[in-house]
């Protein structure tokens, strides 16, 4: 049976709790989840720690940490910078503290002009080997000089599949 990751991840958690843990440690646990499953998640965390349990909960997301964390400990090169109440800080608090030195989430770039398209995919479907189900459907982008192109997309979604097609 194939579950999805969130699902995957539920059950880790539930067979660490039947162990009798008190204590979660989650480490990016929301990088490879929708924003459906991870509001899920949060749910679950939310009820645990009214039932008691302590979660030490490792992320880079702001938003994140400011929905769901009490107190936050900032660690940059191995080092605590600070603690505080959730409640205190702001994000631009969180990322000085991360950082090192305020975050401008302005950038100042000439507007660039995409060159010519050297890449120009049409219409790939790429078979799955792990299912029945094609990896890749009926895939078109192209890609021009001097331009990245994102791929996104939570994992087993055929990413890997649609670079090995294209990469040969």
């Amino acid at each position: 049976m194939d579950l999805s990751v969130g699902y995957k991840q539920r059950v880790e958690i539930l067979k660490i709790l039947l162990r009798g843990a008190k204590i979660l440690l989650l480490d990016e646990p929301t990088a490879v989840l929708t924003p459906q499953e991870t509001a899920e998640l949060f749910v679950q965390l939310k009820n645990l720690k009214k039932e008691g349990f302590t979660i030490v909960f490792i992320s880079h997301k702001l938003n994140e940490i400011k929905e769901i964390c009490d107190r936050i400990t900032v660690l940059r090169d191995g080092q605590v910078v600070g603690t505080a109440e959730i409640g205190e800080v702001s994000e631009q608090d969180i990322s000085r503290m991360m950082v090192g030195r305020d975050v401008e989430l302005v950038t100042h770039k000439q507007p660039k002009e995409p060159g010519e398209v050297i890449l120009d995919v049409k219409n790939l479907t790429v078979p799955s080997k792990a299912h029945k189900n094609d990896a890749v459907k009926h895939v078109s982008f192209q890609v021009r000089a001097g331009e990245i192109l994102c791929l996104a997309g939570i994992e087993g979604n055929g990413q890997t599949e649609l670079v090995y097609a294209v990469t040969g």
